[in-house]
């Protein structure tokens, strides 16, 4: 296709016509279209995209894309679309070339406002989803659009004070109570729900449910893993932790501290590989809440011991989504509960198959080395190519950092 009709192609919305990537924005239909995408996403955190777009608008205000919606759009195996719906925070303009402009635009979920707002507040006698329910409604982008799935009540917090911003402040009281986070995106593209909770099970399962790994001489599937390795790591087999309440002092069913060992099964482990803190004073007042900060700071240690990453064409993962591993020649032999997993990070590298993808300018900052690179990684197999019926190819890669289900998980204390 020569520029002319690509450009013409553009202004008419034939471009965005069954590709691999589609994208809303404010400034109308079809004004942007998108040439590569780089994305990360991943449990108790955030998700983030950066997209290369391509217009015929040399003009575009950049201001008017700041703080807005915007919805990428990415086709599934069925040729149906999985929408992922967030906020831009970063517009450029990279450069322009032949009656194409190039711009790159940079977007969130809404916790990315809640890096832009402190606060000096204090909370007596609340639990702590209403202290975080509290925060976000300060968000307008937030109201209505998250919810608890919590195993059990939450124990009144007798006195909580924020002195930071809203983004440290909300991560911080859900990673020292257990708690972490995951996103649902609506399926008409225009909103996305933050799930808020403390157990893997809440979160919803891959669909369809179960992931083949691909072997290299079998016919080439899309919807596959075609890398899947293992990880141990050694960390403390111990926490111990002391406190001190002069009005209530330590006794036999009291004693203000704990001791907690790690699961087994994780081979011969160091037995001086303990971790003693004394967490200050009040941290607790009755022993079973001891009890539970100090396996929350364990479990933490006992999720990130063991991971598994995974590299292939899966459209549909997400990070927080459940999947059933299929047909590994190691995992096979498993019982069913040990195939199960969840994903923890998942990470994006998309070319759009645009007939002008592969020849269009290069100018710095886009994304062209990192999808390069990706593509160099991971060689010519077909399972990352994605063909339109006009020729054109495009690219799909994501990378999963995953764990099993059956192991809780916890969010690591940043």
């Amino acid at each position: 296709m020569n520029m002319q009709n690509t450009i013409a192609a553009l202004r008419g919305g034939l471009l965005q016509q069954d590709r691999l990537l589609k994208l809303d924005t404010p400034l109308g239909a079809n004004v942007l279209t998108v040439q590569r995408a780089v994305g990360r996403s991943r449990i108790g955190r955030a998700y983030e995209f950066t997209l290369d777009v391509l217009s015929t608008d040399s003009d575009v205000e950049l201001k008017k894309l700041i703080a807005q919606p915007v919805t990428l759009w990415i086709q599934q195996g069925d040729l149906g679309y999985r929408p992922i719906n967030g906020y831009v925070h970063t517009a450029s303009r990279l450069g322009a070339d032949g009656g194409l402009t190039t711009y790159q635009l940079a977007f969130a979920d809404f916790t990315h406002f809640l890096k832009f707002r402190r606060d000096q507040r204090l909370w007596n006698d609340t639990t702590v989803d209403q202290i975080i329910s509290d925060v976000l409604n300060q968000h307008p982008q937030a109201q209505g659009h998250f919810r608890f799935a919590l195993s059990k009540p939450l124990p009144n917090r007798s006195y909580t004070r924020q002195h930071d911003t809203d983004w440290h402040f909300v991560h911080r009281l859900m990673e020292n109570e257990g708690l972490y986070c995951a996103w649902q995106q609506a399926d008409d593209g225009k909103s996305h729900t933050l799930v808020i909770t403390d157990n893997l099970q809440a979160f919803a399962p891959l669909s369809p449910e179960t992931v083949r790994f691909y072997r290299g001489d079998a016919a080439s599937e899309p919807d596959a893993f075609t890398q899947w390795s293992g990880t141990r790591t050694l960390q403390s087999v111990t926490r111990t932790t002391r406190t001190f309440d002069y009005k209530n002092p330590s006794q036999p069913s009291n004693p203000k501290g704990t001791s907690l060992p790690t699961m087994g099964g994780q081979g011969e482990l160091p037995d001086q590989l303990e971790v003693y803190e004394y967490t200050g004073a009040y941290t607790y007042l009755d022993q079973t809440r001891g009890d539970h900060l100090t396996k929350v700071k364990m479990e933490e240690w006992e999720s990130r011991a063991k991971r598994f990453h995974a590299a292939g064409g899966v459209r549909a993962i997400d990070a927080g989504r459940r999947f059933t591993l299929t047909d590994h020649p190691e995992h096979d032999r498993d019982p069913a509960d040990q195939r199960e997993f969840v994903a923890i990070e998942v990470a994006w590298w998309i070319e759009n198959n645009l007939p002008v993808a592969s020849d269009s300018a290069d100018f710095p900052y886009s994304l062209r080395e990192a999808l390069t690179q990706a593509q160099d990684n991971y060689g010519t197999d077909p399972v990352f190519r994605v063909q339109h019926d006009d020729g054109s190819a495009g690219f799909y890669l994501v990378e999963v950092e995953a764990q099993r289900v059956s192991v809780p998980y916890r969010s690591p204390f940043e």
